[in-house]
């Protein structure tokens, strides 16, 4: 679960640091698209582990409830950012049928 994590902390980070440059600099909405795609399927991965992890009988009621609050963060992660990622791609192809 922890792997699952760390790759999702990463692509939060890259979308995070992409969405903060400067506004003038047009970040490609193509890399945007991808970006949020991979954190989706991060947040997807890591929800499965977690509920893998609450199933479990010798796991602590305490680890449990962490587990079920992990897994429906990633959940909520993993909409957010299928969200954004269909906003990004409309865009691009909005932008891209104006240019023709």
């Amino acid at each position: 679960m922890l792997g699952a994590a760390e790759r999702l902390s990463k692509s939060t980070g890259k979308l995070l640091s992409l969405s903060s440059q400067d506004p003038m600099a047009m970040v490609p909405q193509s890399q945007m698209v991808e970006v949020a795609n991979r954190m989706k399927q991060d947040a997807l991965a890591l929800a499965e582990r977690a509920e893998r992890l609450a199933r479990v009988e010798r796991v602590s009621e305490a680890d449990r409830k962490l587990a079920l609050d992990i897994h429906e963060a990633a959940k909520l992660v993993s909409q957010i950012s299928g969200d954004l990622a269909r906003q990004e791609q409309q865009k691009l192809v909005s932008t891209g049928t104006q240019a023709s």
